[in-house]
This record gives structure tokens, sequence and C-alpha cells, in this order.
């Protein structure tokens, strides 16, 4: 008999029941969504071919399977459909479960399946199978599956099967692969029926899955099917020597890793019970168990043998059905009373959330609460303290001022006093000074000085204040702090921007600056106020120029005329209603006190500008 290799199917002319290369076919759909699409297509293809003389349908488990199952009944497919040409093959494939949930018994009906599945089948419908796969590296079809505890291969805390108590261990759903079960089985000799694993995770296909997920390290152990791990390795689908095997047996009839006994493979079998079949359905199965001898073996695929003694299975079978009696006792319940449970959690969660929400709720109105009596009691005292000390510097840059102009008025007794005194010389050099006139003259000075210390002691008790001393100055954080006060204590609403070069420094009075910067931050907002000017606001710009440090301010007030610009310093004359024409002469002196000047230019559009220069504290700037 001829035989060929699958994937030179699209060389070939296709014979009636063909749908191409099964191989590719099962390759390409056994993971798709379009398998009912595909399933229909070949439906349809089939439907239109020659009358045959049988029809056989293959249910075959392929969903989620390795690459070698899939191989191997791919090619059995292809060589079944070239030995009888005349018989129609319909394929219907799946994972496990649905498998399992759609299998009914039925004249012509096969399926190719796992040896566990089989034996549940068997069991329950009478099923019967007339070929074994036998993997190529096992001595026969009892031998060709196990199962494999792995870990990563740096894993130097896993070493045997009594280093996994304890671990964390992940594997397929024995609905997918029988390596589950094989391994508790195994287990069971070692630890006895007690559970050793600290959490078990179940996945569904693909099986390589358990390899990537150990490799990652979501768990400690894996369990997967023998000779699976090899051929991962083989195809490169992962590094050498990154996967150790854990507890390997060193039998001989199967050639790959196995850390649990050997079992029977997958097997090809008849839905029907064997004693209702008719002859020829009987001698169709025997022509097809010939055939089967002669399917082509490449690299991926099994080879087809005689059915094996199910024993062993069973006794498989058995370990699975008590894992899942354990299970069923806890999860029985749950179902049963599943409402109920759902029930009392919710209103748990609710009570517990009220609860927790109420309580919640309290403290935090408690905690804003005392928040804001804190801040309202620490703003109170902060204005408190930015009044009394406002009003002292106003007071005492008035008093200032006034000692200026008080210093005129001293003019006349000292004058008087020193007019008196070269009087009563001139008249002693002439020999004309009489008693009287002496007396007189002497009087005089007396009042003239009583009448000068009077004035000077007198504005010295009104002004008088702690002496300070200048100290290194930011002048940007200094304008901003300034400013801020400013605004807290007059309930200035006027947006005052702040800006320029961050480390100018000047040594100053603080408390004499600052009464500088607010005396023009008063004028600014006073006139603002006057010219009612909507988009108002006062400027301030910090720079500096060789060594010097130069503050610029700017309003959006109204423009003034020449003549008021050439007298804003001038001391007495103002154009406010209620001022003394002190503030600006006072600043200006505080400037100059300082070694530096204050003086006031217009712009382009005339709007005024005054520009503070002082020194540069050049030890103390970065």
């Amino acid at each position: 008999m001829k035989t060929k290799n699958p994937m030179e199917k699209e060389e070939k002319v296709i014979k009636p029941m063909t749908f191409g290369s099964t191989h590719t076919f099962l390759r390409q759909c056994s993971s798709s969504w379009k398998l009912k699409a595909v399933s229909l297509a070949f439906s349809l293809l089939v439907s239109g071919s020659t009358v045959c003389a049988s029809d056989w349908t293959v249910k075959a488990q392929t969903v989620g399977e390795s690459e070698t199952i899939i191989d191997t009944i791919a090619a059995t497919l292809d060589h079944l459909r070239d030995t009888f040409p005349f018989e129609r093959f319909l394929l219907e494939y799946s994972d496990n479960k649905n498998f399992k949930d759609s299998f009914s018994v039925q004249k012509g009906l096969l399926f190719i399946t796992d040896a566990l599945t089989f034996a549940e089948l068997s069991q329950k419908y009478g099923t019967w199978a007339f070929a074994a796969m036998k993997h190529p590296l096992a001595k026969d079809a009892e031998h060709s599956s196990g199962a494999v505890f792995i870990a990563k291969a740096d894993r130097k805390d896993i070493s045997s099967l009594k280093d996994l108590e304890g671990a964390s261990v992940i594997a397929t759903e024995p609905g997918f692969s029988p390596s589950y079960p094989m391994a508790i089985r195994e287990l069971e000799r070692v630890f006895g029926d007690r559970q050793i694993f600290q959490s078990t995770k179940l996945i569904a296909s693909p099986v390589e899955q358990v390899v990537h997920e150990i490799l990652a390290g979501k768990a400690d152990v894996g369990i997967i099917d023998s000779c699976l791990l090899e051929g991962m390795v083989e195809r490169g689908n992962i590094p050498k020597n990154s996967i150790k095997v854990i507890g390997t047996k060193g039998s001989s009839d199967l050639k790959c890793f196995h850390s649990t006994d050997l079992y029977p493979g997958w097997v090809f079998a008849v839905a029907y019970p064997r004693n209702k079949m008719d002859v020829s359905e009987i001698q169709g199965i025997a022509n097809m168990v010939e055939a089967l001898k002669s399917v082509p073996q490449l690299n991926t695929t099994m080879e087809w043998t005689t059915p094996t003694d199910n024993a062993e299975i069973l006794e498989l079978k058995n370990s699975l059905d008590k894992i899942k009696t354990r299970q069923k006792t806890f999860m029985s319940f749950i179902e049963e009373y599943k409402y109920l449970i759902w029930s009392f959690f919710i209103l748990l969660l609710g009570v517990l959330s009220h609860s927790l929400y109420a309580e919640w709720l309290v403290r935090r109105r408690t905690r804003e609460l005392r928040q804001t009596i804190q801040e309202k009691e620490e703003l109170e005292k902060t204005v408190s303290e930015e009044r009394e000390k406002m009003a002292h510097l106003e007071k005492m840059g008035i008093v200032s001022q006034m000692s200026s102009l008080i210093a005129h008025e001293l003019q006349q007794p000292l004058n008087a006093i020193v007019n008196y005194a070269r009087g009563l010389r001139v008249l002693q050099e002439k020999g004309r000074l009489s008693d009287d006139k002496f007396q007189t003259a002497v009087s005089e000075i007396s009042d003239q000085g009583l009448q000068a210390a009077a004035i000077v002691n007198k504005v010295r008790n009104y002004s008088k204040h702690p002496e300070t001393k200048k100290v290194s100055i930011n002048l940007l954080d200094f304008l901003r702090q300034t400013a801020e006060k400013f605004c807290r204590v007059r309930n200035c609403s006027i947006p005052i921007n702040i800006s320029g070069s961050p480390n100018v420094i000047v040594q100053a009075d603080l408390l004499e600056l600052e009464l500088l910067v607010v005396n023009l931050l008063k004028n600014s907002c006073e006139a603002i106020e006057e010219s009612d000017s909507k988009n108002s606001k006062i400027s301030i710009n910090v720079s500096e120029k060789d060594d010097r440090a130069l503050v610029h301010f700017s309003d959006s007030a109204l423009p003034i005329d020449k003549e008021a610009l050439d007298n804003l310093f001038t001391p007495g004359i103002t154009h406010k209603k209620n001022g003394l024409g002190l503030g600006l002469s006072l600043c200006q002196k505080i400037a100059e006190a300082h070694g530096g000047s204050l003086t006031a230019t217009q712009d382009t559009q005339n709007k005024l500008i005054f520009t503070l220069e002082l020194p540069q504290d050049k030890r103390n700037s970065s």
C-alpha cells in the first residue's frame, strides 16, 4: 500500500470526501473560533461527492491537545481516506468537555480520545476500543502516557517529591489531560491520602501553558504529560535546561521523563456496543484495524497497535473519582444553599459597609471641624499680630517723617539760644552787661532749651521701639510674604503678580523695608479703587543690574500728570482726600537709609512705575 506525507496533500487532486490536508486542517482549527464554519464547509463539500458505500462519523478530541496528538489524528484520517476512497469519514472535533457532554451512542460513530475519557465512556455506554496509540519512545501501548513533576531549574529548594509538601502547584484540568490524577495517585503512595499542596491551580488548554506558567514563576511546581517537555525543548518553545524534572523514574518502558507509573495512551473506539453491530459493520471495523497498521510514521506522530487492558486506567479513574468526591462534598453544600449564602454575605457586607462608612464619616467630620477651628484660631491670631505690627509700622513711619518736619521747628529755639549766647558775649566784651540783662538772657536761653528738649522727647517717646538690625533677605520671597500679609490684613482683593529673579539677596531692616512695600501697595490699591479700573492688578518685578537689586512696582490705575509726578516725594503735598503727604517721602527716606533710592517714572502710556534700587548682598547670594 502506498503511503504519503500528509503535508504534501496540496499537490494531489482532491478526491470525493476530501477536505484538503487533514493535518493542516486540524492544526488550524484545533483552537480556532471558526470551527463551526469550517465544519459546515466540510459537510457541504462531502455532500456533493459520489454516493458512498458507508458513512462513518469520527469524533476527535483535538482542541487544546498537544501537537503530537493532533498530528497523529490528522495522519490517521488522511490515511483512512486514501485507503477507503468509497467510504465517507465525517470529522467532528471538540475539546474534552464538549466531547463528553455531546457524546451519545449511535451507529457509525467512531471516536479518538484519551484512555481516561474512554474508561468513563466504556463504563457508562459500553463503548469498545479497536486500536490504541503507542508512543514511538514507549515499549508498548500500555506504557505510552505518564505525568511529570517540573520546577524551574534554579529552584534548589525543590529536588524530590518530599519537597513538594506545602508548595503551590499548577496543572491541566483532568478534563483536558489525565496527568493530574496520575500525579495525585503517585503522591498518595508517598504521603498517603492527605492534602499536601498549599494551593492548586487547574487550567484549561493548551497543556503547554503549564510550562510557561512555571517559567514565569506563577507556581512552585507544575504537572504535565510525559514527553511534552522534550518536545517543547526540541521545537525551541522553551530554553534548554530552563526546567528540571522532580522525582523522575528510571523505567525503560518509556524513554521520556516521567515521575509516575505509566498508563495506556489514546484509543480509537466505537460508540455502539459490539453485540449490537451487524456483520458489515464488524467487517468495516476489522478493515480499519488492518489499515491502521500502515499509517505513515512522521517524527511527531504515534503508531496504532492493539487495544490494551484497561485495568490500570480504571484504577486511575477511581482515583479521579475520589478527588471529585472530596470536592463535591463541599461544592454540593455550596450549590444547595448558594442563594441563602449569597444573601447572608450581601446582608453582612451591607451592615459592615454601613458601619464602616458611618464611623469613617464621623471621624472625617470631627477631623474637619477640629482643623477648621484650629485654622480659624491661627488666622485670627495672625491677623491680630499683623494688624498690630502694621499699625506700629505706620505710626513709626509717620513719626519718622514728622521728625524731619519738626527738625525745622527746632531751628527757632536753637537759633534763639545761639543769638542770646552771642549777645551776652558781646555785651560782656563791651562792659555793658548788667545783671538785669544777664538774668533776662539766661532765662530766655533756659526757656528755649527746655522747649527744644520737650519737642525732641515727645517725638522720641512716641516712636520708641526696640532697636533692629539689618539681615540678609531674599527679595522675591520677602515681597511675596509681605504682599500676602497686606492682602490678608487690608482685605485687598486686587491681584498682585510677583515675578523675577529668585536669588536676589539684600541687607535690610525688615520692619523698615516692609513699611516701604506696604506704603507702595496701599497707594496702588487706593489709586486703582479711585480709577474704578475693570482689569485691576498690581505687578512687582525683581531684577538685578551690576551689583544693584531693582524692584519695579506698577499698577492699572489711571495715569497722572507731570506736575503730580514732580511733587510725589514732596512732604505735605498729596492728591488724596485724607492723605498727609508723608508716605512716599517716608519710603524714599527708608530707601536712602539702606544705601539705595526710590524713584518714580512713567512709561509710554503715562502709567506710573516706582523703582526701588538697593545694593545686593553678594556674600549671601547663591
